[in-house]
């Protein structure tokens, strides 16, 4: 059966989404909640339907809390190495989601290139060591995918500058 999921809004509810139930009657969905960061009351409401002849009522859960919350990556690296050498690039990302999966990528030929990979920490910090390549101007970032509900999202980029040895 139909299953919404309204959320208060002032002294009245507002479906953010809707969906159905399985065979065994239970309920779940997931959605992007396109709402400005706060704290939301939500709850499940199910309609009142007739199924196999039988009536069965409508039920209204009770409200729990949805945080929405946003999402930030920022990227601390040198901004010169001396070529073939190796280098260490810290990552932070807020909030913090333990073992997300994060990379250092670099842009090339017009598009993101993975240089190495990692994990965050408890405290959404990732610390991952890279080669400088070649002499040149070179631009990184941070990036997460999407995962457990948060969409994927990528630091601002910083540049590095790779020098020979003097």
């Amino acid at each position: 059966r139909p299953v919404g999921w309204p959320r208060r809004a002032g002294t009245g509810w507002v479906t953010m989404v809707t969906s159905g139930t399985s065979m065994t009657g239970s309920s779940a969905t997931s959605f992007f909640a396109r709402l400005p960061l706060g704290s939301y009351d939500v709850r499940a409401l199910a309609v009142q339907v007739r199924v196999a002849g039988k009536l069965q009522g409508a039920f209204v859960s009770g409200a729990k809390t949805m945080r929405v919350v946003g999402q930030s990556a920022t990227l601390s690296m040198p901004a010169t190495q001396v070529t073939t050498t190796i280098g260490s690039a810290t990552m932070k990302f807020t909030p913090a989601r333990v073992g997300r999966v994060v990379t250092l990528q670099i842009l090339r030929a017009g598009g993101w290139m993975t240089v190495t990979t990692g994990r965050q920490s408890s405290t959404g910090v990732a610390t991952l060591r890279f080669t400088a390549g070649t002499p040149g101007r070179y631009v990184y970032r941070a990036w997460t995918a999407a995962a457990a509900g948060a969409p994927g999202f990528a630091s601002a980029p910083k540049n590095l500058t790779v020098t020979i040895r003097p």
